[in-house]
């Protein structure tokens, strides 16, 4: 009877202890990654540094939405914004910009009411360009909207804005079906 119950307390304090440095391990892991990630992150804020002005970097905080600061590298773009129609942010390379969205779409909006055939928007601005494009993901509309120290010839910009839809609409019909999926699901039982 003894050594059973030696057993069993050796058993017991073996698994607890396992237990405990399993969570130990997984907790180093999650700092791990996470210290990882704010690497990352200061290594593309780095890399912008040289495709942005040096303003535009000091004055903004990239979000860690890596696909689209990915695409931003790759093409030499400054931000990409995703908006809905009424100028919420979808998606972004900017951490904190919620003003620029709604004035944008804005200014958009008033180009189309003047020339309804406009498919996209080139503002020319002092020592940079702003392409604005408007899709359709599902039924909603969207306002894809990106900013280049170099004017884009046509190919590269189907080229982007294809890769920026791709990325969004990955994401906002995953969204949507998850939602889609809480409305089948009745809410209290009968």
């Amino acid at each position: 009877m003894s050594s059973t119950l030696i057993f069993l307390i050796t058993f017991i304090t073996g698994g607890l202890l396992g237990y405990l440095f399993y969570n130990m391990k997984l907790k180093k892991e999650y700092e791990k990654k996470e210290e990882i990630e704010e690497e990352l992150v200061k290594s593309l804020k780095e890399l912008k540094s040289y495709v942005a002005p040096k303003e535009v970097i000091e004055e903004r905080e990239f979000s860690k939405d890596f696909d689209l600061v990915e695409l931003a590298l790759e093409h030499n773009l400054i931000d990409i914004i995703v908006t809905d129609e009424e100028g919420l942010t979808i998606a972004t390379t900017i951490k904190d910009e919620s003003d620029l969205g709604p004035k944008i779409v804005y200014i958009f909006e008033n180009i189309i009411k003047n020339f309804p055939d406009t498919r996209k928007v080139i503002i020319s601005k002092k020592e940079s360009y702003l392409y604005i494009f408007k899709s359709i993901i599902g039924e909603e509309p969207i306002y894809i909207i990106f900013e280049s120290r170099v004017m884009l010839n046509p190919v590269d910009e189907r080229e982007v804005v294809k890769k920026i839809y791709k990325i969004v609409r990955d994401r906002y019909l995953e969204c949507i079906r998850r939602l889609e999926s809480l409305e089948e699901k009745p809410i209290l039982a009968e």
